[in-house]
């Protein structure tokens, strides 16, 4: 599809956006301030 950049993708509205993203086959670029939020994939 393509690629999409979210802020806010470690948790809440940030996070339900990046799951629903990536089920669509979207590339996803994680933004967030707390890292450890953000999961390797």
């Amino acid at each position: 599809m393509g690629a999409i950049a979210i802020t806010g993708s470690g948790s809440g509205i940030g996070a339900a956006t990046r799951e629903l993203m990536e089920s669509q086959a979207v590339d996803v670029i994680g933004i967030d301030i707390q890292m450890r939020r953000l999961k390797l994939i």
